[in-house]
């Protein structure tokens, strides 16, 4: 994800994927419209506040310093094709990357998904450039939806009769946020 505009050390309360399934496979057969099985995940961020750009095959994935964190999850048993999934939350995974020293609003954030155990289940998701290729737009780009809190006190600059400060908690949908309703 290019551009992550989360405050540093702010506090998430609420952080997941959103992928969008191209198809669906056993290891037997692919394209399938539903799946038969789950499969177990673990979702990690890449432990840097600049992480390099992904440029071909060498650009070996497990040489990236990845977060001590971990997030377990078990996928559901069909991803429809063209069906948006929703991961489980991975508000720990973002956190850790928030608190990094040297962390900034607006840096790119890099989350992996490595298989956990053995088995012959996978799926396979829209890439940006799949979706712009097959629906001439991003719209089915993974997203990663983050919610967050500064627990600062926001003061006006010009007086308003009867307000009072609050703390903020801003929804913060990324990648394209004309898509998204604010979550409540």
């Amino acid at each position: 994800f290019d551009s992550v505009a989360v405050p540093r050390a702010c506090q998430i309360t609420n952080a997941y994927l959103e992928l969008t399934a191209y198809s669906y496979s056993d290891g037997y057969a692919s394209n399938w419209p539903a799946g038969r099985g789950t499969m177990n995940v673990a979702v990690q961020g890449e432990a840097s506040t600049s992480p390099r750009n992904f440029t071909n095959n060498t650009d070996y994935l497990e040489d990236r310093p990845k977060t001590g964190v971990s997030v377990s999850w078990t996928t559901g048993t069909g991803w429809g094709v063209d069906e948006v999934v929703r991961s489980v939350d991975i508000k720990s995974v973002i956190q850790e990357l928030v608190y990094q020293t040297g962390w900034t609003s607006g840096a790119p954030v890099v989350i992996y998904l490595s298989p956990i155990g053995t088995g012959e289940n996978y799926r396979e998701i829209y890439s940006y450039e799949g979706s712009q290729a097959k629906f001439g737009n991003g719209n089915w780009a993974p997203k990663l939806v983050i919610q967050y809190t500064t627990n600062q006190t926001i003061v006006a600059e010009n007086y308003i009769s009867n307000a009072t400060d609050y703390v903020s908690s801003v929804p913060c949908y990324l990648n394209d946020p004309a898509m998204y309703a604010p979550a409540y």
